[in-house]
Order: structure tokens, then sequence, then C-alpha cells
């Protein structure tokens, strides 16, 4: 096996090739790209045409000034080129510095819809999220009950058929770890809830569960009962003790994305390109999207958001307390008593 590594000042490319190797092995195809009103495909293409994956930064330093004086505005489309079927993405930044990474897998063929039934006999989507209950007449009880019944149905068919409500224009609302303007200043990922109930407890210290089962079955447990749907930390290990003498220490993931107070009530905005996708989905669930609703949470959950700011009355804990919206960006979740 030989490892392939070019390097250049904007882009990581890192191919691995050995004999087993073939023709229709996946890479990248760059189809357009324009950066601040200017076409800049050619660079693209120059530098990530044929790679597998590639690490794209958006810098004036190597792509040159905007047409337009002050104008950074990014995007770029492509797709895995392998002969198969592949559908077209689209990124799309408006600050410089951001990177993105394009990367193919192996194409597999779409299998026919299963039932909630097949799908946990089978072992996929392990994760018990609000995808998952919102197909569960049992465990997803409370869930469904909150939600009009045509939204449901809508839901579970999309859902059945291993659909999402990806959006492109949710992902451009949020931030990284990195980069999310956290009151405190700081940026190491750890997360603090506290509550005198015993029972998250229980679930995350269960030995008889792998630590990713762990971390499902507590957020299953939440979902379960009247608006507890997401679990709400502070970054702070001090200002919500009041709340409690058992604390859960959360970590999340590396690359783990949180959405501000002012953005999260902007996804409403972006309903109507999920249901340019999905046609059908406003009419079923309705055009407003409120925070802590169902509807909201599977769109963040979806998208792969971590966290949004904290929503309540009175005193602001904006980018201070935050809701964890479900298991999937978490690394480790710790129990300890005070």
């Amino acid at each position: 096996m030989k490892l392939i590594t070019a390097l250049s000042p904007v882009f990581l490319m890192l191919s691995i090739l050995s004999p087993a190797a073939h023709a229709a092995a996946p890479t990248v195809e760059i189809l357009n790209a324009t950066w601040g009103g200017k076409d800049v495909t050619s660079l693209a293409q120059k530098h990530c045409d044929r790679a597998n994956p590639c690490h794209y930064k958006v810098s004036e330093r190597y792509l040159g000034k905007p047409a337009v004086a002050g104008v950074v505005d990014f995007e770029l489309s492509w797709k895995c080129r392998d002969g198969e079927p592949r559908e077209m993405q689209t990124v799309r930044s408006k600050r410089e510095g951001e990177t993105f990474e394009f990367a193919c897998q192996p194409f597999i063929a779409k299998a026919e819809p299963k039932t909630v039934e097949r799908l946990v006999q089978a072992g996929q989507r392990a994760r018990n999220s609000i995808a998952r209950l919102i197909q569960d007449p049992e465990r997803g009880k409370q869930i469904r009950s909150e939600m009009n019944q045509s939204c449901v149905e809508y839901l579970s068919a999309l859902y059945r058929s291993e659909q999402s409500l990806k959006s492109q224009c949710v992902t451009d609302l949020s931030d990284t770890l990195e980069l999310f303007p956290f009151r405190s200043g700081l940026h190491d990922a750890v997360f603090f809830h506290y509550t005198d109930s015993e029972a998250p407890g229980r679930i995350v210290t269960d030995a008889s569960k792998t630590e990713s089962e762990r971390h499902n079955e507590l957020f299953t447990f939440l979902r379960e009962r009247d608006g507890e749907h997401s679990l709400y930390v502070a970054e702070d290990p001090e200002s919500t003790m009041i709340w409690g003498q058992n604390r859960l220490t959360v970590t999340l993931k590396a690359g783990a994305r949180l959405i501000q107070r002012e953005q999260a009530e902007k996804i409403g905005s972006c309903l109507s390109e999920i249901d340019n996708r999905h046609p059908g989905l406003m009419a079923a669930c309705g055009t407003y999207v409120r925070p802590r609703t169902v509807l909201m949470l599977a769109i963040l959950e979806d998208n792969g958001i971590a966290l949004y700011d904290y929503f309540g009355a009175g005193e602001d804990h904006g980018r201070m307390w935050f809701h964890l919206v479900g298991p999937e960006g978490v690394e480790k979740i710790e129990f300890s008593r005070r």
C-alpha cells in the first residue's frame, strides 16, 4: 500500500492507493465555485478534482480579492465521481477562514424502506433519536402527541425511507465550538447538568450497556416525558448547582456545532429550502418553527447541531446555558454527586 500526500497552502489532499484499487473508486468532482462575485471553479478543480478526501479553506490569500470589495460570499457545488448516480452537494460560507471537507464513500444502492422493527433488528439507526421516536407509537407516544397527525405521518414516511431534514441553510446558521462566542471565552467542549433525579445517574452508569447505548437511553428517557426533549446544560460548573445534588458532566465531540439564540429563531426561514426537497412538509407540519418543539429538534438533530442557546424568561443566560439537542454530538457523559 502506498500513501501519497499532496500539500498546498490551501488544501490537504490524501489518497490511498493499493494494488486492489480500481477505476471506480470514488473521488471528488468540483462542478462550480464562486468567491466574492467571481468564478473560481478552475482553482477548486485544480486542487480537489479526483482527490478523496479534500480539505478546502476559504481565504483571500489563495483565492484573490473578491470582485466586489468586502463581499466574501463563497459557494461551491460538488459530487462524487465513480460512474454511479450521485447527488450534487453545495456548501456556502459568508466568512473568510472557514474550512470544508469533501469526502466520498463507496456507493451503496438505496435499500427499500424498512419498518421501525426491521431497522431495530438489523441494528441500523441505532440511536434513539427524534426521528426514531416519531416512528415508534410506544416509546414515542409523548413526542407524537405534541405534533399534529399529518406531521407525524409525513415525517414517519420520510424517516422510513431513510431520508432526513438536512439543510445547508441550517448549517449556515451554526458555528463550531471553536468559533462560538461563549460568554466565558472558553471553548473546552465540557458542559454541566444538575438534577435531584436518580434516573439519569442510573442510566449513564449502567455497565451492561455500551457508552453509545447509555447516551441514547438517556435522551429516550427525557423524550418520553412531557416537554423534556433536550438536556439543559451550562458551560460553567456552578451557575446551575441549585437544580440538584447529582451532576452530569457532558463532553462534546470534536467538530460539534452550536446555534446562537438569534440564529435559532431564523430556522423557520430554512423550511422553504427543506420543503423544496421534500414537497408537502410545510403543508403537513406548518410553517412556524419554535424553540423546544419536536419539529425544531428534529431539524437540529438531522443537521448535526449539538447545542442551541437556552430560551427562558427572566435573566439573560444566552451563550452560557444551552439545550443539548441529542446524543449524536456527545463524546461522553460522566455522573457524580456534589
